[in-house]
């Protein structure tokens, strides 16, 4: 509910300092004060037959997202684009409060609707890349992530999402050139040396998965999967020589954790879950404590099936 002034010479000084004090409110990040000016704003000019330009409805639109009110930011916006519909900010701004709302066939929409305007906007790209794999559509993640590429060759973590792309179509010859690309433009996480390890375990190179699967324990050291993945690529000789490794640093949380999941491996439940037991009883951090339990409760559900 406003307070209006009756005089309309008074009127049109309340409309000039609400629209001023709303740009000041926004600018000191008071988006709530912002909305209640700009909402009088747009009030009064309508009474008085005024059509607001169209970049006020956006700031109003901006306001409205900042406070994370996102189907008031789409109304104020689609107000906006009526007024100027080649405004690609408004395209963007449409598209991304779409995507909040979880309405992704209009986010695409709006991002085609910027593409046709300019065909070199990577951030569109990449978001569409995002949708096409939240909707398991991989050759249209890849072909808007390449467009990515295409424009930003260093753009190292859309190489890395591209490795993964075509590793899930297995294309593995692929997956291991984007990984690779990632890796050279700095990308050197766990998970990268993780999945070239899979990579070089699927092409048949077992010594280049065993290095990086290595590497990958390294950064991420209670990842239980990763280790089970690791064992996969150990010969026979290879696993006694682990397993006495593991247990020389008996003691050492991790490599017990370790010595129960080979023992796991090979079959031993029985050791594994009187290891897993007796490492509970260390004071340990909650990861390794999560990574302890999963294990006993994978170990029951094998020996139950049995």
């Amino acid at each position: 509910m406003f307070i209006i002034e009756e005089d309309e010479e008074k009127r049109e000084e309340q409309r000039q300092r609400s629209i001023k004090l709303a740009k000041f409110y926004k600018d000191e990040a008071l988006y709530e004060e912002a909305i209640k000016k700009y909402e009088l704003y747009v009030f009064l000019s309508k009474s008085a037959g005024i059509l607001c330009d169209y970049l006020i409805y956006k700031d109003l639109a901006i306001c409205y997202a900042l406070k994370g009110h996102t189907a008031e930011a789409i109304n104020y916006l689609r107000k906006a684009e009526e007024l100027n519909n080649s405004d690609e900010s408004i395209m963007y701004l449409l598209a991304q409060m779409y995507l909040q709302a979880g309405i992704d066939e209009k986010a695409k929409e709006y991002y085609h609707k910027i593409l046709k305007i300019k065909d070199t906007n990577t951030s569109v790209y990449y978001q569409l890349g995002e949708i096409y794999y939240r909707e398991n559509n991989l050759q249209k993640a890849i072909e808007s992530w390449e467009k990515v590429i295409e424009h930003e060759p260093t753009n190292a973590y859309t190489h890395y999402l591209l490795g993964i792309m075509y590793f899930n179509k297995k294309e593995y010859n692929k997956s291991e050139k984007s990984f690779k690309a990632a890796f050279e433009n700095r990308y050197k996480s766990g998970l990268l040396y993780h999945y070239l390890g899979k990579v070089y375990s699927k092409l048949g190179d077992k010594e280049s998965s065993k290095v990086n699967y290595l590497i990958a324990l390294e950064k991420d050291n209670t990842n239980v999967q990763l280790y089970q993945e690791y064992l996969c690529e150990l010969s026979n000789d290879e696993i006694i020589t682990e397993k006495q490794k593991l247990i020389n640093n008996e003691g050492y949380s991790v490599a017990d954790l370790r010595l129960a999941v080979l023992y796991k491996h090979l079959g031993d439940y029985e050791n594994a879950v009187e290891i897993l037991n007796k490492t509970l009883e260390n004071k340990l951090s909650d990861t390794m404590k999560v990574a302890i339990r999963s294990e006993l409760d994978e170990i029951q559900l094998k020996q139950n099936k049995k």
